[in-house]
């Protein structure tokens, strides 16, 4: 929007909207502080790299995100033959590559970790050029109740993804190991032996902490 509208003095509000996403970005990072520089830094700048095949990140991501990239690169094609204005064309563009940007990135450090979950936020951007894809070939139609039909068609088109994600979420979910015996054992202990207690990973402990007597766990479970 910001890249394709201009103002009335005609020029384009894009530079007013990065100097505003710009400030926010840091502000947060000033009022974060060393946890929002670590947390960037650990998942975005300074990923620990690993030892995974990128043929199998690459796989596993068009696995995942195929329908959505598909239908995102005929919006760039139908862009570059409806759209008179550069600038739309190029945000199309961006929009639909912005999904290979995590795929891209995981697959150089070789690495799988938390991909399902990374690969998502490159996905809502193309999805903004597939539904304006959708919306271009709804538009051929001249009549209405053809028009209504088309919609009707791509809202029953989108059961097939819905279920395909939810399948593959649960399928995801499910690999974590259940937590409900350890929570019961060690809530029992917690609530016994008052104090700090050393973990591998600290962060089911400290959930379980605050469901215990104020007390019961030192303030830093891993410690």
């Amino acid at each position: 929007m910001a890249a394709a509208g201009r103002d009335e003095g005609g020029r384009v509000p894009g530079a007013a909207l990065a100097a505003y996403v710009t400030s926010g970005a840091i502000l947060l990072v000033t009022i974060g502080g060393g946890y929002y520089e670590a947390g960037i830094g650990q998942t975005t700048l300074t990923r620990t790299a690993g030892t995974d095949s990128p043929l199998l990140i690459l796989g596993d991501s068009w696995s995942w995100s195929a329908a959505v990239v598909l239908i995102a690169v005929v919006g760039v094609a139908i862009g570059l033959l409806a759209e008179r204005s550069l600038h739309r064309r190029l945000l199309l563009a961006v929009l639909a590559g912005a999904a290979s940007l995590v795929p891209l990135e995981q697959a150089r450090i070789h690495t799988l970790t938390s991909l399902d979950k990374h690969v998502d936020f490159g996905a809502w951007f193309a999805a903004i050029a597939a539904g304006y894809a959708v919306s271009k070939l709804i538009d051929l139609w001249r009549r209405r109740w053809l028009r209504t039909a088309a919609t009707a068609v791509a809202a029953a088109a989108l059961v097939v993804p819905i279920q395909r994600g939810a399948a593959q979420g649960l399928s995801l979910v499910q690999q974590w190991p259940n937590s409900t015996r350890f929570y019961q054992a060690f809530g029992h202990l917690a609530a016994a032996h008052p104090g700090r207690f050393l973990v591998e990973t600290p962060s089911i402990p400290s959930t379980t902490c605050r469901s215990v007597p104020t007390g019961s766990c030192g303030r830093n479970p891993g410690a």
